[in-house]
Parts: structure tokens; C-alpha cells; sequence
């Protein structure tokens, strides 16, 4: 994402800077292209200060030609926000000037200029939230920029609290015969005393080794079934993300095998009913 809004900030700022240069720049332009290179440089902090150069060298060219005084950002950190000051004198104005700051606050142990003349750096406190910081110069020269603090990490996709969509079994969720599909960022761990399943090439011959506790991620299917009873006796199957009956999915078969009758949600075989209260709760805060 931040190289898209990197390329498409970069190529607006190209595109409306003319031909023969930025001396027919309109004020108002300068403050839409400002606007964007502020945000995105406040965007790409994790990444490397070098990243903003390119916006700022167009924000520089653009307000170069532009008399009175401009603030921006040179680039960010996670804690600190690195603004110039500078001051475009015309006419008969003088070179320095004082400065009055308006709700900046600096990083700790540096201090904000007093004066400018030609161009100033301070490094100011990253804010905890949105904060509007500006600039006033004697003469009713003033500038304002939009400090935000830095975006936080994206959530994690994985695990029953991240889902973004609702649970949905069908057939009996507390049976023997059920099928769920996993939601998007919702995939769980299932545990549960099961046989492998064991493959010919011709097919599935059946398992054969006692059950033992396995840890199955489930990342997009887990459907449980109990095909009817064998020369031995009642069993179930657990196909693991490759759907089941006419919906399986070829690939490395996840199969695995559970002898006997009773409820597939039995504490004593696997954690599902646990799971499912999980994905309830979840449904929920889903409004589902």
C-alpha cells in the first residue's frame, strides 16, 4: 500500500508542476500538493526518512516562488516529526524574522527557533493524536500543517477473534456429520485423538495405528463425517480444508480417522465444542 500512494503521489506531484517550471503555480496548488506529501511522509515513517525526499523536493520547488512563510515536513519517525520553517522574504521585508509557534511542541532536550531567515529545522514530539500546529510571522504571514501519529499495526489475520465474517455449519455442529467453512483471517487449531488415514495408489486402505493427539490447522475447511460402519465397526472421517463428499479438493490428502460411536465434540476427543463457543462469541461481536 505505501508504495501504490508513494508512486501515485509522486506522479501528482509531477503532473501539476508545468513544463517551464513552478513560478505559475497557484497558491492553492501548493497547498493541495503539500497536503499530500505531508500525509504520505507521515505514513512511510517505519520505512526510512530517505523515502520522502522525492515529495520534498517538489514541495521545495513549489514554494521556493512563493513569498511569506511555509512549514513542512521533512520526514518522520515513530516518536518525532522532523518540520522546516521557511521564510520567503519580498519586497522590502526583512531577511530574519521572529517566530511565533503555535501548539508544536518540541522533542525533548531540543528547543523550536525564535527567528528564521531563509529556512529553520525543528523536531517535534510525534502526537498522540491528530494535531494542528502552525507558525505566525509579524506581518500577517502565517502556515499550518496536519500532524497525526503513526498508524498502528495492522491486526493480525489468524485465530477466531480475527474473523471477519461469520461462522456458518452446516449439518449438526454437535454431531457426527457437519461441515464449516473457515471464515477470511479465521483459521483455528483443532485437536483431537485421531488415526492417521492411510493412502494406496489406488486410494484410501483405511487406518490402522491407535489414535493419538493431533494439532490440525484449519485454514479453510474442516468438515466431520461418519460414512456408515466398516467390517470392524462405526467410524468417522475429518477432512481437514479440502471440503468433503463431492466438494473434496485433490492435493495432499488431510484425511484422518476416529473409531467409534459418540459425539465428535466430546471433550475427551477433540476440542471442537470448545472451538465452536469460540466462534459464537465471534459471531456476536459480528452482529450474527
Amino acid at each position: 500500500c505505501i508504495l501504490v500512494v508513494f508512486v501515485g503521489i509522486w506522479s501528482f506531484c509531477n503532473s501539476i508542476i508545468p513544463r517551464n517550471g513552478c513560478r505559475r503555480l497557484a497558491k492553492s496548488i501548493r497547498y493541495e500538493a503539500e497536503n499530500h506529501a505531508v500525509s504520505v511522509i507521515l505514513q512511510v515513517a517505519r520505512i526510512s526518512p530517505n523515502t520522502s525526499s522525492n515529495y520534498q523536493k517538489c514541495i521545495d520547488g513549489v514554494i521556493a516562488v512563493q513569498q511569506g512563510v511555509h512549514l513542512t515536513v521533512l520526514f518522520a519517525t515513530p516518536n518525532d516529526v522532523r518540520v522546516k520553517v521557511s521564510w520567503i522574504k519580498g519586497g522590502d521585508a526583512r531577511a530574519r524574522v521572529p517566530i511565533q509557534w503555535v501548539n508544536a511542541t518540541p522533542k525533548r532536550g531540543t528547543t523550536l527557533p525564535k527567528t528564521v531567515g531563509g529556512s529553520q529545522t525543528a523536531i517535534l514530539a510525534r502526537p498522540i493524536q491528530e494535531t494542528s500546529i502552525a507558525v505566525n510571522i509579524p506581518g500577517d504571514y502565517t502556515d499550518s500543517l496536519t500532524l497525526t501519529p503513526l498508524p498502528p499495526p495492522p491486526k493480525p489475520c489468524g485465530g477466531i477473534a480475527n474473523a471477519l465474517a461469520p461462522y456458518v455449519p452446516s449439518g449438526n455442529k454437535f454431531s457426527d456429520n457437519f461441515r464449516l467453512s473457515v471464515p477470511p483471517c479465521g483459521q483455528f487449531k483443532l485437536t483431537a485423538f485421531v488415526s492417521d488415514y492411510r493412502w494406496g495408489p489406488n486410494g484410501p486402505i483405511g487406518p490402522e495405528i491407535p489414535p493419538t493427539l493431533h494439532e490440525l490447522n484449519v485454514t479453510k475447511t474442516l468438515c466431520v463425517e461418519r460414512p456408515g460402519p466398516d467390517a470392524v465397526g462405526p467410524f468417522y472421517r475429518v477432512h481437514i480444508d479440502r471440503g468433503c463428499g463431492s466438494e473434496e479438493t485433490g492435493g495432499i490428502p488431510q484425511v484422518y480417522f476416529l473409531r467409534g460411536t459418540g459425539d465428535f465434540s466430546d471433550p475427551a476427543r477433540s476440542n471442537w465444542r470448545d472451538l465452536w463457543n469460540l466462534m459464537e462469541a465471534r459471531n456476536k461481536q459480528l452482529g450474527k
